[in-house]
């Protein structure tokens, strides 16, 4: 019998349990008092109709909470969950009380706006029951700790710094590609600095820029735990990638893809300062949207914002709209996978590739600004209706929730649950055939860097 008695990574902690619960139900509370007190008049319709979208809201307050409360905090669960939250709980709310909503949630019906809240509620669930099936097959914090002598340190480093080589020597032409000095230090996000770019190409020239420091970064930093490694490397591509996220002028998703490994990295050691960085987020979130003027570049004293009546939180409006043109016979099964699948494929080769999801819905809706997000909800059901939203449910949950778990102790998990903190918001948000290569590039320079000699 062993003497020594095993510490489950998944053990749950009521006293961190509970009272988390209360505090992001009093900021819930918050928002949706603050927000209904600056509607110019009564709300639409009652909280009682909308009740599917505040049973999200309390389940997504539940799981932060739970995500937050085992003995390894489930770091990546609790950023799902807090997209979740506001996205589709908080949004999904509004979206249905709101008496002049965004235009976007004006060209659903509050049909359509309650059955979006509907599948949302078994997507959810599904990734429940994914979260908790990982947590019931949890493995112990002393079977995973032999993990670490597998990696070949070493070998690591050589090809760590060989990607760097590498990408100091294309930076140049990438950053000249991008417009040179005035892409680098621009303060506009809707200014264009490219030299007559496609699309595709922009796409690429933007993943090489930003994917391969990030990616040698959080290898360098697992590590420096065990190792010796250079501070003066550490430090040079840490100032880099800070620079190069530039929250003045880039999307949040790829602000977010930089900085959030890197947070998240420093989080796991640091409990106190998870709860107050989560507990924050969701007025981030909320407030950020109007710091800095996006067509001037100024910054601006940042008001809460209305979630309904903004089009960075357009998840849940469009989940209702691409519900509505499904029952209208739009989006076969499986047919916007295809364009994800195939990202790589030109559509000079393949001119009959579908638009990523947003694009379609906006040309469908006979939208001119089409620039629209496909939420992850949304690309599960386009391709497989309400079966695949439980099972891709299930399967996210399962996943996520087992990088996590498994985050601290293995060099390649620690690696691909740190990167995937970064990607998760524009994945999640979508649409996915925006992220697919970069996501495809990431998981390729890693298995790359981690393939046995």
């Amino acid at each position: 019998m062993e003497a020594k008695l095993k510490h489950s990574v998944n053990q749950l902690s009521l006293t961190k349990f509970f009272p988390l619960i209360l505090v992001f139900s009093l900021i819930a509370y918050s928002i949706i008092s603050t927000s209904i007190q600056a509607f110019e008049f009564p709300i639409r319709t009652s909280f009682w109709d909308a009740k599917i979208s505040i049973a999200n809201i309390a389940l997504s307050i539940l799981f932060i909470a739970y995500s937050l409360s085992t003995r390894t905090p489930q770091l990546i669960m609790a950023f799902f969950w807090v997209f979740q939250f506001i996205f589709f709980g908080m949004c999904g709310l509004f979206s249905q009380i709101d008496p002049f909503p965004y235009y976007l949630i004006q060209t659903s019906s509050q049909k359509f706006l309650t059955l979006a809240s509907i599948i949302t509620l078994i997507a959810q669930v599904s990734i429940i029951l994914g979260q908790l099936i990982a947590n019931s097959r949890a493995v112990y914090l002393s079977d995973l700790e032999s993990d670490l002598s597998i990696n070949n340190f070493f070998q690591i480093t050589k090809r760590i710094y060989f990607v760097l080589k590498l990408y100091l020597i294309a930076c140049p032409f990438i950053i000249y590609q991008l417009g040179g000095p005035r892409f680098l230090f621009r303060r506009v996000r809707f200014r264009n600095f490219e030299q007559n770019l496609t699309i595709s190409v922009n796409s690429i020239l933007e993943t090489l820029l930003y994917v391969p420091p990030i990616i040698c970064l959080i290898f360098l930093i697992f590590i420096s735990f065990s190792a010796s490694v250079s501070k003066f490397s550490l430090t040079i591509i840490f100032i880099w990638i800070i620079f190069l996220s530039n929250p003045l002028a880039n999307p949040r998703q790829l602000t977010l893809f930089l900085i959030m490994p890197l947070i998240t990295i420093y989080l796991r050691n640091h409990f106190k300062l998870s709860l107050i960085f989560f507990i924050a987020l969701p007025f981030v979130l909320t407030y950020s949207a109007g710091f800095v003027n996006r067509y001037t570049g100024n910054f601006q004293t940042p008001n809460l914002t209305i979630l309904s009546r903004n089009g960075d939180f357009d998840a849940f409006p469009q989940l209702a709209n691409g519900l509505q043109l499904i029952s209208q016979g739009e989006f076969p099964i499986f047919r916007q996978i295809i364009a994800s699948v195939l990202f790589f494929v030109p559509r000079t080769i393949f001119p009959n590739k579908p638009s990523d999801t947003g694009v379609e819905l906006a040309k469908l809706l006979g939208l001119k600004f089409q620039n629209l997000s496909a939420p992850w909800i949304l690309e599960v059901y386009v391709n497989a209706r309400t079966i695949g939203t439980v099972t891709i449910g299930i399967a996210i949950g399962i996943y996520l929730t087992s990088m996590d778990l498994r985050s601290k102790f293995n060099l390649k998990s620690f690696v691909v649950s740190s990167i995937t903190s970064g990607f998760l918001f524009i994945v999640l948000r979508g649409s996915l055939l925006q992220a697919t290569g970069r996501v495809a590039f990431s998981y390729a320079l890693i298995y790359v860097i981690l393939r046995r000699t």
